[in-house]
């Protein structure tokens, strides 16, 4: 799987005429009368944010700051995890 099938889709890698330098790992397109331009990110380059004190990050919400959140916000998605147990599997 490489780019184009995850930010462009299958289709579009041959509908738009996108051009893959297998050198430089670009890809390049048109795209509403805009040439467009991938290009790998440089060694280290990363957008992840990083919390100032790891082991205090947390990515859950108390319920006043959660309605607080939801009054101020078109739309809200809530991910809700639960364990799964399989009958019959032995560890």
């Amino acid at each position: 799987m490489d780019a184009c099938h995850l930010l462009l889709g299958r289709p579009w890698q041959f509908d738009k005429s996108v051009s893959h330098d297998r050198r430089t790992k670009k890809y390049s397109f048109t795209h509403k009368g805009l040439k467009i331009v991938l290009v790998p990110n440089r060694d280290g380059d990363t957008n992840e944010p990083r919390p100032a004190n790891p082991a205090s990050a947390t990515n859950l919400l108390s319920l006043a700051r959660f309605q607080e959140e939801l009054h101020d916000a078109e739309f809200m998605f809530a991910l809700v995890g639960r364990e799964v147990v399989e009958e019959g599997v032995t560890s």
